[in-house]
């Protein structure tokens, strides 16, 4: 069974994190932990405090350095022992998370990001490179949750536009947007709005180029995608997407008490139970949606299940008759995760 994991190796029947795994993320606690390096020890003066990040690991504490935490080193230890006894994944426990060039705020509102849903952002990157012309138009980034997906997609479309025009900068407008990303939870979206301040910068400058919105699917978009269907009204091709992606939730009901524990009963079940049978609740919406309000062109993206699942979504795709080149990609594992497609063009 194809499921969502917390990015450890599993090294037992239960599920329990590998040595080599737990070794890992007393890493990622204790770099959370660490706010600056000291390279000269207290007689030369107050030295220089170094920015932290990875330098640790990297370059190791400079002869005669001193450390500064954020934490006293017993209330690392209460943390790790949570995290042990509880089963709390670790990025609960520092609040943050690592992903791709990103440092994302996550609480348990949120799914924790994967490094297989980086993926993603290289098959948006890739669509942008074969057809330049879907950075031209909004993206949509469907229960965004952190809203790492939609920052990921959005700064692949900020760097192409600087690169054409280097003074780019999003406008402060609603219809500016480069991704659109929408959550049902008013929580998730909370964090996702956090996460999009916090990297403006590298999605557009100013307020950023990511909107974050509240509402089931397409609803909570209803005004937007009118007003841009009206501005394409002479041109008759409908739709006002250039990009469509989602990892929306998937897991079939039957499968959720089997889930490893930091997942099972850390992170939101609305984001990870995707209905009876193979789990389409969400896929179907979502694939309709996109067939209606994608551009001609746009592109597609999903995360599945894997297997079984996603040759169904395939099959939906088929049904729908206005999508081409749809393609089943692995994740890193080998396995049969992601389906990808383009709307046809008319004509």
């Amino acid at each position: 069974m194809a499921q969502r994991g917390t990015g450890f190796d599993s090294g037992s029947d239960d599920g329990s994190p590998s040595l080599d795994s737990l070794c890992i993320e007393v890493d990622w606690l204790v770099e959370d932990a660490v706010a600056g390096i000291r390279d000269h020890a207290p007689s030369d003066g107050d030295g220089a405090w170094r920015e932290l990040g990875r330098a640790v690991r990297l370059g190791g504490l400079p002869a005669g350095g001193r450390v500064l935490l954020r934490e006293e080193l017993d209330q690392l230890r209460r943390m790790w022992t949570r995290r042990l006894r509880e089963r709390v994944p670790v990025q609960y426990i520092t609040g943050s998370c690592h992903w791709r060039d990103f440092v994302f705020v996550v609480t348990p509102a949120v799914l924790i990001p994967r490094p297989e849903t980086e993926l993603m952002v290289d098959f948006a990157a890739d669509a942008l490179k074969r057809r330049p012309a879907l950075a031209d138009s909004p993206w949509l980034d469907l229960g965004t949750g952190s809203g790492a997906l939609a920052i990921g997609i959005a700064a692949e479309i900020a760097r192409m536009k600087r690169s054409r025009h280097p003074a780019w900068s999003v406008g402060a407008g609603e219809d500016d947007a480069i991704v659109h990303a929408v959550d049902l939870s008013p929580a998730a979206a909370a964090v996702a709005r956090r996460n999009a301040a916090r990297n403006a910068e590298t999605t557009g400058g100013g307020g950023g180029g990511v909107r974050v919105h509240e509402g089931s699917w397409y609803q909570p978009l209803k005004s937007l995608v009118l007003a841009q269907v009206s501005a394409h009204e002479k041109g008759g091709d409908g739709g006002c997407f250039a990009g469509i992606v989602s990892n929306p939730p998937y897991i079939p009901s039957a499968d959720m008490p089997m889930l490893q524990p930091e997942v099972r009963l850390h992170e939101p079940w609305l984001a990870l139970e995707g209905g009876t049978g193979l789990g389409l609740d969400a896929m179907l919406p979502i694939c309709a949606g996109a067939a209606v309000h994608l551009l001609p062109g746009g592109f597609l993206a999903l995360e599945t299940n894997g297997g079984e699942q996603a040759r169904d979504v395939v099959s939906v795709l088929d049904g729908l008759a206005v999508f081409e080149d749809i393609q089943i990609r692995r994740d890193y594992c080998g396995i049969d995760r992601f389906v990808t497609a383009y709307r046809r063009s008319q004509g």
